[in-house]
């Protein structure tokens, strides 16, 4: 069976993102010790590897949120055209650069420009999706008009979202690994209210 335009994007956005994802856990290397090794020097250096743990969940955190929000935008687009695909493309091209920004900043963490760096990658990809949910909505690609609550509700959700990303940023100017941990947390977050969200809309579905 032949796939619609926009079945065709998104699983190209989904191969992207399960691309992305596994190179993240590229950058967990087994610790090399040369000579005679014992268990307390794994340990040890496995524990000094901190940094490359925590920006591996982070960023795996983190596109998941993208990937969630990806998904829920496409769930009501019912057609694409050449611009939407432009759209899609350059989401998916600051997409493939987490593995490279969070080598950075697992490498470089106590230097402020990488989590800088890390910080700018993300709000690209943030504000490449709201690109494309403004578009849709304004070129009537989407199958359903939202109500202007909805567009309201969503409207401040985003600037929440927009404000917390800028805050993480400035923040990486004064200690990167908090920085690191903001978007942690706001990510783990906003996952967890999507799919919560997600969950409430199917059972309101079944019992009508």
């Amino acid at each position: 069976m032949n796939k619609s335009p926009t079945q065709r994007v998104e699983a190209l956005t989904d191969g992207v993102f399960a691309i992305v994802m596994t190179l993240l856990v590229l950058e967990l290397s087994i610790p090399v010790i040369s000579g005679t090794s014992s268990g307390t020097l794994l340990t040890h250096r496995l524990i000094e590897m901190w940094p490359k743990y925590l920006s591996y969940v982070v960023s795996f955190l983190v596109l998941g949120l993208w990937w969630l929000y990806h998904h829920g935008v496409f769930e009501n687009i019912k057609r694409v055209d050449g611009r939407l695909l432009y759209y899609n493309l350059f989401f998916l091209m600051f997409v493939s650069l987490v593995p490279f920004s969070a080598s950075l900043v697992a490498e470089y963490w106590r230097e402020g420009t990488s989590a800088l760096i890390y910080g700018i990658n993300m709000l690209l990809c943030f504000l490449q999706l709201n690109a494309i949910s403004l578009y849709a909505a304004k070129k009537r690609l989407i199958a359903v008009e939202p109500d202007a609550a909805y567009v309201k509700s969503e409207r401040r959700a985003q600037i929440r979202i927009l404000l917390l990303i800028v805050f993480a940023i400035l923040i990486s100017f004064i200690n990167s690994v908090i920085s690191l941990l903001l978007w942690g947390l706001m990510s783990g977050f906003y996952i967890l209210a999507i799919l919560v969200n997600r969950e409430g809309l199917q059972a309101r579905k079944s019992k009508s």
